[in-house]
């Protein structure tokens, strides 16, 4: 945070100013400091505008989307998604992989809603379009987003096995550059625990713990580069404690703690995890 808001200092113009409002929103967020995060998506509209730059503004409603999704917020989710994808789409009409994209996402914030067979046209939308691609890269990308949408429509339709199969079928996506919307883009979902939940809903306690442990350690030979969200030790907490190991389920209880110790007041998690701690401890 300290980097960011050097960057935010000397950014020599207004749409660089907006960039780093954007990793500040994130950061904040992943860090449970929410309103701060909304509000550096607000001054990076401010400095968007000030530059002449709307595209720039659909990142920020895209950064948008995913924090409303996070917080359940589904039906605002949805209409920064609209908003994001309406300036996308007008600046790249002709790009497959944007349209892609769009129904991906548009998928994932329906079946939040319940909206199953909204999320199943989602998914036939995305087959069409594949069905007239030709870049490699381009293919291989379309893809993964394909089979993560399928496999939340099947998690949510009770298919946990072939569920597990699909998404595990699922290779990382390239490793970004370092430029704020490669990483935006790479990030988002911020929470990415797929496996982990359809482990723990069809029985598999042991698995589920496994794959949050991989979520929190971070494996440089792997081509895995997403941020490691602080909620996940939480979540591995639960399931510690559900399987009766006190001790880790302390370790990790306070490991989230510590990471949202600057969270805004009264956030459900950090009391849950404060109330499940002391009881732990006593």
């Amino acid at each position: 945070m300290r980097l960011i808001d050097r960057y935010i200092n000397r950014a020599p113009s207004a749409g660089i100013k907006a960039e780093g409002y954007i990793w500040s929103a994130v950061f904040q967020f992943i860090q449970g400091k929410r309103g701060n995060a909304f509000d550096d998506l607000d001054r990076a509209d401010e400095w968007a505008d000030k530059a002449g730059n709307e595209p720039r503004k659909a990142s920020h409603n895209y950064t948008r989307v995913w924090m409303l999704y996070e917080l359940g917020d589904w039906e605002r989710s949805e209409e920064h998604l609209k908003k994001a994808f309406g300036v996308l789409l007008e600046f790249f009409p002709n790009s497959k992989n944007f349209k892609i994209w769009y129904h991906y996402c548009l998928g994932l914030v329906y079946l939040k809603q319940g909206k199953t067979d909204e999320a199943k046209a989602m998914l036939d939308e995305i087959r069409s379009i594949q069905a007239h691609m030709e870049t490699n890269e381009i293919v291989s990308l379309g893809n993964a987003r394909r089979d993560w949408l399928r496999s939340e429509i099947l998690f949510a339709e009770g298919s946990l096995n072939e569920a597990i199969e699909v998404f595990s079928s699922i290779k990382n996506p390239p490793i970004p550059q370092l430029r704020v919307d490669p990483i935006i883009i790479y990030n988002m979902p911020f929470i990415n625990d797929f496996l982990a939940r359809a482990y723990y809903t069809s029985g598999r306690l042991d698995d589920a713990i496994a794959e949050y442990e991989r979520k929190i350690n971070f494996d440089p030979q792997s081509d895995n580069r997403r941020l490691i969200h602080p909620k996940y030790y939480y979540m591995l907490a639960e399931l510690y404690e559900e399987k009766g190991n006190a001790v880790k389920a302390t370790a990790h209880y306070e490991k989230f703690l510590e990471l949202w110790k600057n969270a805004d007041p009264g956030l459900t998690e950090v009391e849950d995890a404060k109330a499940k701690l002391a009881s732990l401890k006593n």
